[in-house]
């Protein structure tokens, strides 16, 4: 039995367009690949705040990061883009200590609040013999040398998680400093450290403590899929993004060098 259907196309304003998903997938690797591209500014792609060869803070990454600046400034780029789509975090500390090479006065980064399950508080002063004593930790940008002034972009999506949310939040406080993509960060900026073990081998990490601003209030939450570092410099999905990106054009790139070019 043949049937016959009349397909009538509806203007949807772009509301298709706007779910699509662009959010490259994270490479779990310390490898820091940094070059200046064509258009003379310079690049670096950090993966993650972490060297998983070397646990603790990941010295060896943060000196091919200044590297790479130091490299910048010497060559006289008149912006940088750094590229943290699909960076899944790692070190607190070291987000903060990448901020510092594009801050020329200490600047506050986060402070940190853990939770007490024995009465389901988040404690910011415990008690001791010797009285109240503050268990809260502040982490602030300290400026890194060298010192670069110039314009610098972060390129993020939803893939960028954790403390790789924390260098598009300090660059977008700079007045020289911009956040471009389709879409924000993750907002998931909980400090992460509980475990449970769980049957067949697996295991169940989760946070239990939180980033807060000077004020006390939660940083980098979200709701509903929304949240995180908003993009400064939103790239639109328009059909013509939509179908460059997906035939390999890395859009955000080209939106970001247009940005720095002036354009």
């Amino acid at each position: 039995m043949q049937r016959h259907a009349t397909l009538v196309a509806v203007d949807d304003s772009g509301a298709l367009l706007a779910l699509a998903d662009f959010a490259s997938r994270p490479e779990f690797s310390a490898r820091i690949d940094y070059r200046i591209l064509p258009e003379g500014f310079g690049y670096i792609l950090v993966r993650m705040e972490f060297d998983l060869a070397n646990p603790g803070y990941p010295t060896r990454v943060y000196e091919i990061f200044k590297e790479a600046v130091s490299s910048f400034v010497e060559a006289r780029v008149p912006g940088i883009i750094l590229d943290f789509r699909g960076n899944y975090g790692g070190s607190d500390q070291f987000a903060a200590d990448l901020c510092g090479f594009f801050f020329s006065s200490p600047s506050f980064y986060e402070m940190q609040e853990y939770f007490d399950r024995r009465d389901g508080r988040f404690l910011r002063t415990t008690v001791s013999e010797r009285g109240p004593e503050p268990i809260v930790e502040i982490i602030m940008i300290e400026p890194q040398s060298p010192h670069y002034s110039s314009p610098v972009t972060v390129l993020v999506n939803p893939q960028t998680k954790s403390s790789g949310e924390g260098i598009p939040m300090g660059i977008a406080r700079l007045p020289q400093g911009k956040v471009v993509g389709f879409d924000g960060t993750n907002g998931s900026f909980g400090m992460v450290g509980g475990e449970k073990q769980l049957p067949g081998g697996f295991s169940l990490g989760y946070p239990f403590g939180r980033s807060v601003d000077s004020a006390g209030l939660i940083q980098l939450d979200s709701r509903m899929g929304s949240g995180g570092v908003a993009p400064g410099l939103k790239v639109p999905k328009t059909y013509e993004n939509v179908m460059a990106f997906a035939s390999g054009v890395d859009v955000e790139l080209k939106y970001a060098i247009r940005y720095l070019s002036g354009r």
